[in-house]
């Protein structure tokens, strides 16, 4: 009759390595699930950004495209110029407003950026405008006071922002717009957010046609 061999089981050892063994292989399995979640708030946030500026981008081209020569800006020697000042950082125009943003008709616009800690903000303002024989009768070139009026952010924590104008039919660009005769053909706005450069954003403006008389029937088509 043949004896059944004993059972052997595991050594202390081989217990603390295969232990070891699952220690490590769960690690592992954190560190990679840890990993992939990261990644995918990342590459949601980023798609977020991205779904927003391609918003803001498509805002920015309306209500630049459309700037309006209904409310000339008399200069010193009593020529008539569009309202419209561009800075390197920072542009003023008249613009209809989309109605479907609950601010329709036309509007004085500003665009620039504020300074914050962690970068720069793109925020805009408006007013409505009132046509000048209701409201600017003493003071034909008063502006907004851009200090009292309230801003909406339209993008946060920017690394840099510019705008440059450029003359209809010319191929050179210049950082400043003001108390020129007609309206730029176009306004390029560059952004860098979170280390990257945004693909530049080129707007021409509709109503720059050459030697436009500021006076002429804008009103009307503004209204």
């Amino acid at each position: 009759m043949k004896r059944q061999r004993a059972t052997r089981g595991f050594t202390l050892v081989e217990i603390i390595i295969a232990l070891s063994l699952l220690s490590l292989i769960m690690l592992a399995l954190v560190a990679a699930l840890r990993t992939f979640g990261e990644s995918g708030s990342r590459l949601e946030a980023r798609s977020e950004r991205a779904d927003d500026m391609r918003l803001v981008s498509g805002f920015l081209r309306r209500i630049v495209s459309e700037a309006s020569v209904a409310h000339p800006r008399k200069l010193d020697d009593g020529t008539e110029v569009p309202d419209f000042l561009g800075e390197p950082q920072a542009l003023e125009w008249l613009a209809p407003m989309p109605a479907r943003h609950g601010v329709g008709g036309l509007h004085w616009l500003r665009l620039s950026v504020r300074s914050e800690a962690e970068g720069f903000d793109l925020v805009l303002q408006w007013v409505p405008f009132v046509p000048p024989l209701q409201a600017f009768a003493a003071d034909p070139d008063a502006r907004p006071d851009w200090e009292d009026e309230p801003a909406r952010v339209l993008v946060r924590r920017l690394d840099s922002f510019s705008v440059a104008y450029q003359r209809l039919g010319r191929s050179d660009w210049q950082d400043n717009w003001s108390d020129a005769a007609v309206l730029p053909g176009r306004v390029a706005f560059k952004l860098r957010i979170g280390g990257a450069s945004w693909p530049d954003l080129i707007v021409p403006v509709l109503a720059a046609e050459p030697g436009l008389d500021v006076n002429a029937t804008a009103l009307d088509r503004a209204q």
